[in-house]
């Protein structure tokens, strides 16, 4: 009897990771000029109301400034979150922490580069 509860609990171990599992990937985005990030966390799931990211957190070079919980997740495939920094500057790192409501958590950073203004199509250097 023992062997069986046994072998029942290590299953049960062993089965929870593959069904519930942390995001798989974040990409934080942001706009300088207009003090904000925008988050992916993706996050594929089968019932995005049961299994979601249900907490984000963001830190600016360390400290946390949003702390924010969910109760379901957008679609099947993540989440998307957008923040406004008052304060980010150039050099800023921006962390985000993305905790899944089953199991396990996923934390991505960036440096805050000055953003250099994009070249019009079609556009031509002249010399």
């Amino acid at each position: 009897m023992k062997k069986v509860i046994a072998l029942i609990s290590v299953m049960t171990l062993i089965s929870v990771p593959l069904i519930a599992h942390p995001p798989s990937d974040i990409i934080i985005t942001y706009n300088l000029a207009a003090k904000t990030i925008s988050v992916i966390v993706e996050h594929m799931v089968k019932n995005p109301v049961d299994h979601f990211i249900h907490e984000a957190i963001v830190k600016v070079n360390g400290k946390k400034v949003v702390e924010q919980f969910a109760a379901v997740q957008d679609s099947v495939e993540g989440q998307v979150f957008t923040y406004s920094l008052p304060g980010l500057k150039e050099g800023d790192t921006v962390s985000f922490t993305g905790d899944c409501s089953k199991f396990g958590e996923l934390e991505k950073s960036v440096v805050i580069k000055a953003e250099v203004p994009a070249k019009p199509a079609g556009a031509k250097r002249v010399k």
